[in-house]
């Protein structure tokens, strides 16, 4: 591949047929540093964290009333006839919540997010956004968190992007997606001031929770077996006691926390007291600084610099990311605190990065924005644009671990996955109709790499929607 071709594909998320070629590739990535905008047009219609902070509640509100109701009729003498009746009564509020989050705010926001993909002037940042979303990843596969899990990307990694990490981080791991998503707003210091009025009570324990902290250091900042112990994710768990998001409950305990709804608050109720040993280093008792001391030096660690700088040259650099420059991006963070920029630069100005040959195999959604671009579609109904990254395997927002999607070619390239891209990229060709000349198209976004077989295949096709179809599926298309 050309430079030219590398800049669009590998570091954008591939070129439009009305885009003008970049006379200096390096010189084009630099200025999209310069002229990303956060908050795009294509965002404007996505709901306030407040309205879907408020549904939530009540949803969760509504399913507190159904367990109770359930419970009630369990114990009450019913006869089995009257029993589905009643289940389906209890289901209705889940019903209500589906239809309102799912068809309302989660395709709304993941409309959103394609539509910035297809028109942004600034690929590369763009690309980058998905990258830490990802790397930040929660799932709708939990059912509250359908209606935040977009506000996560649009609120927390948008706008600190460009920035340093350590602010990313703490923006993230506050946000009520990540604390709603990791358990962390209902986690609770045994020996807290909340924790002992329930014990005292005689009620039932929370108690502490581990998933956040333990999430954290594995896979947002440290990596895997770098130096730390379960004691110290425990230690972690204790220290973040207290970080909840106010407007999720109704009556007394939402009394306690307060705040404005979907607000990230610190309930000093609900901190465990006392002084913390996390990875070798003493942290004193000081409310909510007592966690954001600990993620400030989490991500000042040279064991994050790396795990970090390893999954940026995995993304632009290859499955097995070389280890040069790994080192060099390793250098570039801790050298400027964690400053992202001074690391995307160090990416940019890395040859390995600019090698001719495709070095990845594009994920469904790295395929889908590059096909729709190609084919000049800007916009998709949401229902459509859905069930699109549904059938390909990666619906938006939805991961089966906070690990998130794999970014290595053997995640994505089996036989059933490709089959699956021929059948979308033939709706795509046929929605295009004759309006696109798939022979000038494809010299245009392969200009100097495209081959002979591919050019050869689009010239025979039996139709214009055929030769696209070709086109999308083509081996220059698939990898990047």
């Amino acid at each position: 591949m050309l430079p030219t071709t590398i800049a669009l594909n590998r570091f954008g998320l591939g070129a439009r047929a009305t885009d003008s070629t970049p006379n200096d590739p390096k010189r084009w990535l630099l200025q999209q540093l310069g002229s990303f905008n956060p908050r795009p047009q294509a965002l404007a219609q996505i709901p306030a964290r407040k309205q879907v902070v408020d549904q939530l509640a009540n949803y969760l509100a509504e399913q507190q009333m159904a367990g109770r109701a359930k419970r009630q009729l369990q114990s009450a003498s019913m006869t089995p006839a009257d029993m589905p009746q009643q289940a389906e009564k209890q289901a209705d509020p889940v019903k209500r919540y589906l239809r309102q989050s799912i068809r309302e705010d989660y395709l709304v926001m993941a409309s959103a997010r394609l539509s910035a993909a297809l028109t942004t002037d600034s690929p590369f940042v763009e690309r980058l956004v998905h990258f830490w979303a990802n790397h930040f990843a929660v799932s709708v596969d939990k059912l509250p968190v359908i209606g935040l899990a977009g506000l996560l990307e649009f609120e927390a990694i948008r706008p600190h992007v460009l920035g340093k990490f350590s602010d990313m981080l703490l923006v993230v791991e506050q946000h009520p997606a990540m604390l709603v998503y990791l358990d962390q707003a209902q986690s609770i210091g045994p020996d807290s001031r909340a924790g002992q009025l329930i014990s005292f009570r005689g009620g039932k324990q929370r108690g502490l929770n581990e998933n956040l902290a333990r999430e954290i250091m594995e896979l947002h900042t440290l990596g895997v077996r770098t130096g730390y112990g379960q004691g110290d994710v425990t230690e972690f768990a204790r220290a973040l006691t207290g970080w909840t998001v106010s407007g999720l409950g109704r009556g007394p305990a939402a009394r306690m926390i307060g705040g404005s709804p979907g607000q990230f608050e610190f309930a000093e109720i609900l901190h465990e007291p006392g002084d913390r040993t996390i990875v070798g280093k003493r942290y004193g008792q000081d409310g909510e600084g007592q966690a954001r001391a600990v993620l400030l030096d989490l991500a000042a660690s040279p064991a994050t610099a790396k795990h970090l700088s390893t999954k940026l040259a995995r993304h632009f650099a290859g499955d097995d990311p070389p280890a040069a420059l790994v080192d060099r991006l390793t250098h570039a963070y801790l050298a400027s605190n964690g400053d992202l920029l001074v690391v995307y630069r160090t990416l940019i100005d890395s040859s390995e990065a600019w090698v001719q040959q495709p070095l990845k195999f594009k994920t469904p959604w790295e395929w889908s924005v590059s096909a729709l671009r190609a084919t000049g579609i800007k916009t998709l109904e949401p229902l459509a644009a859905s069930g699109v990254l549904k059938q390909l395997g990666q619906p938006t927002w939805q991961p089966g671990s906070p690990a998130g999607w794999d970014d290595i070619a053997a995640s994505w390239a089996g036989p059933d996955a490709l089959v699956r891209r021929v059948e979308v990229a033939q709706r795509l060709a046929e929605r295009a109709g004759s309006s696109v000349d798939p022979r000038a198209l494809a010299e245009k976004l392969f200009r100097g790499s495209l081959t002979d077989s591919t050019r050869t295949a689009i010239a025979r096709a039996e139709s214009p929607a055929e030769g696209l179809a070709l086109l999308l599926v083509s081996p220059e298309f698939m990898r990047r």
